[in-house]
């Protein structure tokens, strides 16, 4: 059961928008308990046989991104469980059912969650 003042919020942009940078800050600004959880980080759990997206979209990268976004997604519902907000960095694209908002809401279930899109320059994106 959700607790009444948490709440999960998901920070997504296209690579090298600041999501992690973003929630990290956002998270250690707050005044109430908060995580901040990065999706990338927990997929690079793995230290063997870790299939990287960079390389393309395979079976075997959409099964650990899977594993990977209900790991996070359990995280984030057992913290608001206990009153602590929750952040969430990933890469979020809202025409492809695999890593959509839709998608998350399903995982994190009866959690409260908003979704921030970060929308940097061009320019800004090149540059990092």
């Amino acid at each position: 059961m959700p607790h009444e003042h948490a709440f999960t919020l998901v920070i997504t942009g296209p690579a090298g928008a600041g999501k992690s940078v973003a929630a990290e800050t956002w998270a250690q600004a707050q005044s109430q308990p908060t995580a901040h959880v990065s999706l990338d980080d927990v997929r690079e759990f793995l230290r063997t046989g870790y299939a990287d997206p960079r390389d393309g979209w395979t079976p075997e990268v959409d099964r650990q991104y899977q594993i990977a976004r209900s790991l996070c997604a359990g995280m984030a519902r057992r913290y608001v469980s206990e009153g602590i907000t929750c952040v969430i960095d990933d890469a979020v694209f809202p025409l492809w059912d695999r890593v959509d908002f839709p998608s998350w809401r399903v995982a994190l279930g009866e959690t409260p969650s908003y979704l921030i899109a970060l929308l940097p320059s061009y320019e800004a994106v090149v540059e990092r």
